[in-house]
This record gives C-alpha cells, sequence and structure tokens, in this order.
C-alpha cells in the first residue's frame, strides 16, 4: 500500500504511470517509458519499484484511494446521509477524473492488480460493516451485506458511466447525484 508521505520520486513515478497508463494502455507502456517521463533513471523506478506489477499495484492503490476519499464519509450521520454524501462526492470526483476512473477499472478488471492489494485495499474499506449496522438498526432491508455493496456499487458505476458518456456539465452534477441516490436508495431502504 501507498506510505504516507512518498518521495517526491516515487510520486513522480506513480503519477507518470498513471498518466501513460491512461493514455497508451499499461501493457503497452515500459517502465523504461515511465521512468524517462518521470524525469528519473529507469533504475531509480526499480529502486522504489521491484516490479512492474508492483509499480501496477502502487498505481491502483493511489486512485483507489483518492476515489474512496471522495465520497467524503462523516461520522455521526445517519446511514442514508453518509450514502447520499458518498454517492455524489464519487460521482463529482470520477466526472473531474474520468482517466483515473478508467484505469482503475480496467487494471481490476485485466486482473493487473495483485490479490494481496486488492486484500489489503478491501481491508481498508469495511463497506459490508457499514450496511451490516444499517440492517441492524432497521434502515435498509435485510439481505447478505456483500450482495448490498455489490448492488449499489453497481448502480453507481452505471450512473458514472452514464455521466461520462453524456459530458455532465458541473453544474448538473448536484441535481444528478441527488436522483442517482434517490433510485439507489428506493433499491435498498426498509
Amino acid at each position: 500500500m501507498r506510505e504516507t508521505s512518498p518521495s517526491p520520486k516515487r510520486q513522480a513515478l506513480i503519477d507518470a504511470a498513471i498518466e501513460l497508463f491512461s493514455q497508451e494502455g499499461f501493457w503497452n507502456t515500459t517502465t523504461a517509458r515511465i521512468a524517462q517521463h518521470a524525469g528519473v533513471a529507469t533504475g531509480t523506478l526499480f529502486t522504489y519499484f521491484p516490479s512492474k506489477n508492483d509499480l501496477i499495484d502502487e498505481v491502483y492503490s493511489a486512485i483507489k484511494l483518492e476515489a474512496m476519499h471522495s465520497m467524503r464519509c462523516t461520522s455521526g450521520l445517519s446511514f442514508q446521509e453518509t450514502l447520499r454524501l458518498s454517492c455524489s462526492g464519487y460521482l463529482s470526483w470520477c466526472l473531474q477524473n474520468p482517466e483515473k476512473h478508467f484505469l482503475k477499472h480496467q487494471l481490476y478488471q485485466e486482473n493487473a492488480v495483485s490479490k494481496r492489494m486488492q486484500d489489503s485495499l478491501a481491508d481498508v474499506f469495511r463497506f459490508d460493516d457499514f450496511f451490516r449496522q444499517a440492517m441492524s438498526s432497521g434502515e435498509i432491508i435485510e439481505q447478505d451485506p456483500e450482495l448490498l455493496v455489490a448492488m449499489v456499487s453497481s448502480q453507481l458505476e452505471v450512473a458514472v458511466q452514464h455521466a461520462i458518456s453524456k459530458k455532465l456539465a458541473p453544474e448538473e452534477v448536484p441535481e444528478y447525484a441527488e436522483t442517482i441516490f434517490q433510485m439507489i436508495w428506493k433499491s435498498i431502504a426498509a
């Protein structure tokens, strides 16, 4: 997982990899090209990332963490309000960062991300626990929490894809996000 304060060279390598993977594809982008784009020697890349797979894991982690932090989960709010803010924040982030959004999905769908990294990130974001608590309080339907998380995530991803394809303007996002939230909420509310 990503260091709390990465060195400037390490961060430059991650940023270069994100940019080049988005433009050229991650399998087509060589480590030499990434190092050159970051302004460092190829050997420096391998100082920070022993293999291209390690770099791919860190790129995925960086994007996933950035996306998850956009969800603005605030303690003390109801499950419903937290979900509303999370949907809105994630949708806004995806529309502001469509290349990162698509790269995150591509890396995951192509099985380029190691199981170790997937498990590590799953431990950080325990959404099924969050849903389990909402079930206990009677806010949402009784169902397998993993199923509910997958269902909500899928609905949100479809909404993101639609918004990106329609090139939604920033001023349209709040109303769109609220509409999407209401659709999702109706599918899980008790």
